[in-house]
């Protein structure tokens, strides 16, 4: 019993110095709130910007795919929605390529607007053969 009290009791680790930094300076931003410059406000916010602008060019590209879907059979839409969330919101690696060269094949029936099977979704994630 005294062993888990004693346990219970212990401070808790100590962040490292890095991320004690990183809060402060963001505390330190937020604080400063309205008096900052707006130069700087819009600096910090253009990151989350442009994520939420991809984040609703892939909803509305899925949408779309799911009504062609629906109605043709076709999954071309589906496909160019997976590449483009692919390409603009997942994070890759330094040096590998956001598409295989599976999903690269079928750029071309893409780019000559023939119909995409189902199969087409399933090409390998990146950075595989």
């Amino acid at each position: 019993m005294a062993s888990s009290t004693s346990a219970a009791s212990a401070p808790p680790p100590r962040p490292r110095k890095a991320t004690v930094t990183t809060e402060r300076s963001r505390a330190a931003r937020a604080a400063a709130g309205p008096r900052r410059e707006v130069a700087e406000r819009e600096l910090d916010a253009r990151p989350v910007a442009e994520t939420l602008y991809h984040v609703l060019a892939a909803a509305l590209l899925l949408e779309e795919g799911q009504t062609l879907r629906q109605r043709r059979g076709d999954f071309r839409k589906l496909l160019v929605a997976s590449l483009y969330a692919r390409r603009w919101l997942a994070p890759s690696a330094p040096g590998v390529p956001p598409f295989s060269w599976r999903t690269l094949a079928h750029l071309e029936r893409l780019v000559d607007w023939q119909p995409i099977a189902a199969e087409a979704l399933a090409a390998a994630p990146a950075g595989h053969c």
